[in-house]
C-alpha cells in the first residue's frame, strides 16, 4: 500500500509515502529506495527539472501545514510554503496540496470538523 504518489516529469520515477511512513522513490525497473529518513514526508509533486521534490511534512498535525522542497542529489530540505485557511476554526488537517506544473500556483484542501452542543433541562 502506498499513499501520496507523485510521478516524475520523465515518467520513469515515482515518489511515494510507504505504509511504514517512509518517503520512497521507485525507478522504473529498479528497487525502491528511501529518500529521506529524518521525518515522515509525503510527496506532493516533482519540480519541472526532476531535481527536486515538493514534500508535505506529515508528522505535525498543527497548522499551518508545511511544504518543503527536497533537493534529491543532496537531501537538502528547504521550506517552500505554509498552508492554512484564513479561518482555522475546526480545521485539524491540511489534507492535500496541489501545485501547478509551472510551480507558481497552488491550491489546498483542509478537513474541518464542527459540531454543536445542546443542553436540555427539566427532562424526566
Amino acid at each position: 500500500m502506498v499513499r501520496y504518489a507523485a510521478i516524475a516529469p520523465d515518467s520513469k520515477r515515482i515518489a511515494y509515502l510507504s505504509a511504514a511512513g517512509a518517503l520512497m522513490e521507485l525507478v522504473l525497473g529498479g528497487e525502491p529506495r528511501e529518500l529521506f529518513i529524518s521525518e515522515p514526508l509525503a510527496p506532493v509533486q516533482w519540480s519541472q527539472d526532476g531535481k527536486h521534490l515538493y514534500v508535505q511534512h506529515v508528522r505535525s498535525t498543527s497548522l499551518p501545514s508545511r511544504v518543503s522542497k527536497l533537493e534529491l542529489a543532496t537531501g537538502r530540505l528547504e521550506q517552500w510554503k505554509l498552508f492554512a485557511p484564513t479561518d482555522t476554526t475546526g480545521v485539524d488537517l491540511i489534507t492535500r496540496v496541489l501545485i501547478s506544473p509551472d510551480e507558481r500556483h497552488f491550491v489546498f484542501s483542509a478537513r474541518r470538523i464542527q459540531s454543536e452542543l445542546f443542553t436540555a433541562h427539566g427532562l424526566r
